[in-house]
This record gives structure tokens, C-alpha cells and sequence, in this order.
């Protein structure tokens, strides 16, 4: 497979240190507890579920950044060679150069 945008890299790099400072600074701070019988109650405890929507947006960031990098997987290599000649015509239609 193939990159046909390799030069975009840096931006993928950029973007995940980005959402990952935001989400660090963003995050709950924890509050003291004098109970300890508090922290060892399995009622009292997070469930595994509230990293999902996290878990999806990070997903379809990387997903994004993978489709901007445009994947494509060549079928047949091969090296073509056409002599020719390029003409070019250039005329200036300002007034700039009268």
C-alpha cells in the first residue's frame, strides 16, 4: 500500500498531541475521600463504559487522518516512457507590462 499524501504526517502527529492535551486538561480532578470504605464499594465504582465515546471519537479521528493521507494500493507497477515535447503558450493580458 501506498501514500499518495506522505507529507501529511506531521499534521496527523499535530493533531493527536492536540486532542490528547485536551483531553488531559479537561479531565476531572479528583476529589479526597476520608473513607476508604467508600473507594473499596463496587456500587461506588466507574463503569468500563465511560471511555466509549472517547474511544469512538478517537477512532474516527484516526480514521479521518488515515483517509487524508489517501491509501491506495497499486494493482500493476510499471514504468512507462513517452518522449514528447511540451510547448507553452504564454501570453500576458495585463496592463502591467505595456
Amino acid at each position: 500500500m501506498r501514500l499518495l499524501r506522505p507529507d501529511l504526517w506531521w499534521m496527523i502527529i499535530a493533531i493527536v498531541l492536540a486532542v490528547l492535551a485536551v483531553r488531559r486538561l479537561t479531565r476531572r480532578r479528583a476529589v479526597a475521600v476520608t473513607t476508604i470504605a467508600l473507594l473499596t464499594d463496587p456500587s461506588y465504582q466507574a463503569s468500563p463504559l465511560r471511555h466509549l465515546p472517547f474511544g469512538l471519537a478517537a477512532g474516527a479521528l484516526v480514521l479521518v487522518l488515515c483517509g487524508l493521507l489517501q491509501p491506495v494500493l497499486a494493482l500493476v507497477q510499471r514504468e512507462v516512457r513517452i518522449q514528447g515535447l511540451d510547448i507553452v503558450l504564454v501570453i500576458d493580458l495585463s496592463l502591467s507590462m505595456t
